[in-house]
């Protein structure tokens, strides 16, 4: 039995729209390497200054892009070289107080990782799934969805064709008995990305994340956690 955090952003879809903002991560990965660089950037800025927060996992602490874990340019923020330490919560917050979407970072020091998108997907759209290694290998990739196998890849690349709801949940991939991180793949309806009113399942599926349970009772009040079993 494992902990599933199902980490609600209460405050992501605002009454007005001029105070909404998307984080964007540069690469659009959701897990990466230690010593790789990561850009984060709060855009579709319509009004007010826009700062890239965090929450980690180790240490459990909040704070924002000029703390001193990265370097802060307008409403970009730039992590040259991550460290596992750097795993959490990112999302962007403005001076007035309103918050974008919040996405889930993992710094892994495990010698195999999942390329899987940071962000949404949106239905219809293709996705390919790419299992990384350290270092070069020839050796072909499983890849794994929910914990059950999918099928396993020569090119170590699993391509998802026309995305649907269907095909949402948690992957992970191995290449030669080693496992990467599993990270949650969210597929989001086009005309539905931002409703101005969410039932409780659709606020879950909006930002469902796996992570450490132990920071739900300290993210910031404009989040609520709740933890279910699997």
């Amino acid at each position: 039995m494992k902990t599933v955090l199902l980490l609600l952003l209460l405050s992501t879809c605002r009454t007005s729209a001029n105070s909404r903002a998307s984080l964007k991560v540069i690469p659009n990965w959701s897990q990466f390497f230690e010593y790789e660089k990561i850009t984060l950037s709060c855009d579709e800025i319509t009004s007010g200054e826009w700062t890239v927060w965090r929450y980690t996992t180790e240490g459990l602490k909040l704070s924002d892009c000029t703390s001193g874990w990265g370097t802060e340019s307008f409403s970009t923020c730039e992590m040259k070289t991550v460290k596992r330490s750097n795993s959490g919560v990112y999302w962007c917050q403005s001076t007035h107080g309103h918050s974008s979407n919040a996405i889930n970072i993992a710094v892994s020091e495990n010698p195999v990782i999942l390329q899987i998108p940071a962000a949404p997907v949106v239905e219809g759209d293709n996705i390919t799934l790419l299992c990384r290694t350290k270092n070069p290998s020839n050796r072909s990739a499983d890849f794994f969805k929910d914990g059950t196998f999918i099928k396993n890849e020569n090119t170590r690349r699993m391509t998802i064709y026309q995305a649907s709801k269907a095909h949402q949940g948690s992957y992970k991939c191995s290449i030669g008995g080693r496992d990467s991180p599993s990270s949650w793949l969210l597929i989001q309806d086009y005309f539905s990305f931002c409703p101005r009113k969410k039932s409780e399942k659709q606020s879950k599926d909006h930002l469902k994340m796996m992570l450490n349970p132990q920071l739900s009772h300290r993210l910031p009040t404009q989040f609520s956690c709740l933890s279910i079993r699997t």
